[in-house]
């Protein structure tokens, strides 16, 4: 019986191409060079990982002579992830590269993280905040700080550890113990160290936290309207959260929905300030967009919901 390796000898473009589509298959030729960890499963099955918007774990079995796949991105089968994995492997076999073979378990692991947050009573607050203290640390880390060296300013005495592990250590953490956890990093640094992890968290993240941060310190600070800049990072977060994929799988349970708020908030901002024009100019930019994500989506109207509330502020400016 032919395994993976010499069904992939004999494949050509066209066949890839019959069984992902012209589409996709043209898109995973871009991305051979994004895949990484490429290994073999026994004998008829690939893994491997691809960067894209992030990193995505990718399986290919052969089963019964036919190609079969799984991917963890929203498209889950056929994507264009998973034919870059079918090329960057038909390439090192052609080109006589040994690919690892690993007697390990081949399905795709659960991170760490997805096992806690699957045990916690609220996945969406434990998410944001598993989410916004691996941002922190790694700010921190930046700003030449640990998680230790600032817990050590509120315990001077307390012996350091030296086989310190970010990952175990976030594991093995509830919801309770991360709150915590960040209440004492934030109230142990001082106002100097305070504003360098935010800036540089805020220019790691440039379409999302910066417009974000702005505009949260503008309103605390009752500061003058929003400037041309700000208006215009606005304008960046508008064309990259409609652009955006939403959709929903109740079957599994999982799904992606586009979050407004940043933009309810900025146009919020401007409307206060008696930014009416600017705040038609932009509705005006982001109202097609928003249309044609609507179009393209797979939910049950969460898209809409989220439009609706960025349009609020909006219906507010017509009659000024």
């Amino acid at each position: 019986m032919t395994n993976i390796i010499e069904h992939l000898h004999t494949l050509t473009y066209d066949d890839l191409e019959n069984w992902a589509g012209e589409k996709i298959f043209t898109r995973g030729k871009g991305l051979v060079n994004k895949v990484s960890q490429l290994e073999q499963h026994g004998e008829n099955e690939l893994t491997a990982k691809v960067k894209g918007t992030e990193w995505y774990d990718c399986s290919i079995q052969l089963n019964d002579g036919e190609l079969e796949s799984d991917c963890t991105c929203p498209y889950y089968d056929r994507c264009k992830h998973v034919v870059a994995v079918v090329l960057a492997a038909a390439k090192a076999i052609n080109s006589d590269q040994e690919i690892p073979v690993t007697k390990e378990n081949s399905e795709l692991a659960e991170e760490p993280q997805d096992v806690l947050a699957a045990e916690s009573p609220n996945d969406d607050e434990f998410d944001a905040q598993l989410e916004m203290l691996e941002s922190i640390q790694q700010a921190m880390s930046k700003a030449g700080l640990t998680l230790e060296q600032v817990e050590a300013l509120t315990r001077p005495n307390t012996e350091q550890a030296t086989d310190y592990d970010p990952d175990e250590y976030l594991g093995e953490m509830s919801l309770d113990e991360l709150n915590h956890r960040l209440s004492t990093t934030f109230n142990a640094l001082t106002k100097a160290k305070l504003v360098q992890l935010l800036m540089t968290l805020a220019m790691d993240h440039p379409d999302t936290l910066l417009y974000d941060l702005l505009e949260r310190a503008s309103v605390l600070s009752r500061e003058k309207p929003a400037s041309k800049s700000q208006i215009s990072v606005l304008r960046r977060q508008i064309k990259k959260i409609t652009a955006e994929d939403s959709w929903r799988d109740n079957w599994k349970g999982i799904g992606h929905t586009p979050d407004y708020g940043p933009i309810e908030r900025g146009l919020n901002q401007m409307l206060e300030h008696g930014q009416f024009d600017e705040v038609i100019e932009l509705a005006k930019e982001m109202w097609p967009l928003a249309l044609e994500q609507l179009h393209h989506s797979h939910d049950e109207g969460e898209l809409g919901y989220e439009i609706s509330r960025a349009m609020v502020p909006v219906f507010h400016a017509l009659p000024r």
